[in-house]
Parts: C-alpha cells; structure tokens; sequence
C-alpha cells in the first residue's frame, strides 16, 4: 500500500461547492467548484484544511481518499484512474467515523 502524499485526494464540500486537493509529480493542485486548476503549496492546502478539522469551520466537510495511482508514472489520483482503498470523513456534527 502506498503512503505517500501523492496517494491521497482530499475533498472540502460545503453546501454548495467542493474543492479537491492533490499531489501530482510537481507539487499540490487544487481543483475548484468550476472545474479549473490552481497550483497550491502544502501550506495552503494546510490552511485550507485544519481550520475544518479544528471545528472553526461548521458544515464543512473534509474527506480524504487514499487511492494508489495506476502504473505510479503517468497521471493523478482520481477516481477514474484509482483503485480506492478506503474514505475518511469529518463533520462538525458527527465527529470522525470511517465509511
């Protein structure tokens, strides 16, 4: 199983809109509500994640998917090109719990 940041794919939804985050071979992506590609830091995808998982943020929710990349050379952990091993959520009313 891998581990490493590239096999993760992490999902901010509120209510109406969800933002992706993932690790291609270049660094983090983030891909908005509308479909379009941003670059991002560690540090932003940090600053857009803990102040959620704090509880700062209510109706926000944070999932994490690990999947392992098809072939580990060519594209990014998705779930057209992922096997996903397992989903973890965090809600400010429910707590953690796996699904």
């Amino acid at each position: 199983m891998d581990l490493t940041n590239d096999a993760y794919v992490i999902q901010i939804r509120t209510k109406s809109a969800t933002e992706r985050y993932y690790r291609d071979k270049i660094g983090w992506v983030k891909v908005s509500t509308r479909g379009r590609t941003f670059r991002a830091t560690a540090e932003q995808v940090l600053n857009h994640v803990l102040p959620v998982l704090a509880g700062i943020k209510p109706r926000v929710t944070v999932e994490v998917t690990h999947c392992d990349p098809v072939g580990r050379g060519g594209g990014t952990p998705g779930p057209i090109e992922a096997q996903i091993d397992s989903i973890v959520f965090f809600t400010q009313e429910r707590g953690f719990h796996l699904g």
